[in-house]
């Protein structure tokens, strides 16, 4: 900080912007105001430093509330000057993975007939995983899930069992996290969409909230 305000005094720069690291090592955002005056025929400088943290979380907030509300604006637009179902459920999946920032995605349909769900749409996968899997409405926790309209979340995929561990290549995806939302329409199930995570997933209530 030192360094800059130094810098900053030859420019005449009078207020900063910092991340300043306490003592526990959590890092904060401060302002710093920087004032020269005389004193005994000597310059010297007031500082005033403020916490600034909160406020520029609030902010970031908004400004991502406000990206979201513009991407949701986007696919609606999109679905509307649409018929083809495939290409909505792409746009749709890019967007999910740009504002709430997933590695993966995909979204399947189901099939009443059959009682299970087939592969539609996926985004964000390393290998071909998925591409020929079927899930039984029913079937384990997220087949039993779905058939209850809940979503699942399973923070680490690698502590539990699920039918992702039967399916070809998908240890090589490297997933930790997972979500899974059923899709309904007028109360009818039409799919599922599913999230995936190479790192911890922060399922925080507004990340919930969007997705649904």
């Amino acid at each position: 900080i030192k360094i800059k305000m130094a810098e900053a005094r030859k420019r005449k720069q009078n207020y900063f912007l910092f991340k300043h690291r306490l003592a526990s090592g959590e890092i904060r955002d401060v302002e710093i105001y920087q004032t020269k005056l005389l004193l005994n025929d000597q310059e010297v400088f007031s500082i005033i430093v403020h916490d600034i943290t909160e406020r520029k979380q609030a902010e970031d907030s908004i400004q991502q509330y406000i990206s979201r509300l513009d991407a949701l604006r986007k696919v609606d637009q999109t679905i509307s000057s649409s018929f083809d179902l495939r290409d909505t459920l792409k746009i749709l999946l890019g967007h999910l993975q740009m504002q709430l920032e997933i590695d993966a995605s995909a979204i399947l349909l189901y099939e009443k007939d059959t009682q299970t769900f087939s592969l539609s749409q996926r985004q964000g996968f390393r290998t071909a995983t998925l591409q020929h899997s079927d899930l039984q409405l029913g079937q384990g926790r997220l087949g039993k899930a779905i058939l209850e309209h809940r979503s699942v979340f399973i923070p680490d995929l690698r502590q539990s069992e699920t039918i992702f561990s039967e399916i070809p290549e998908f240890e090589k995806e490297e997933f930790q996290a997972y979500y899974g939302i059923p899709l309904t329409a007028k109360g009818e199930l039409v799919g599922v969409l599913e999230v995936f995570h190479r790192s911890a997933l922060d399922a925080e209530k507004e990340w919930v909230d969007y997705l649904h």
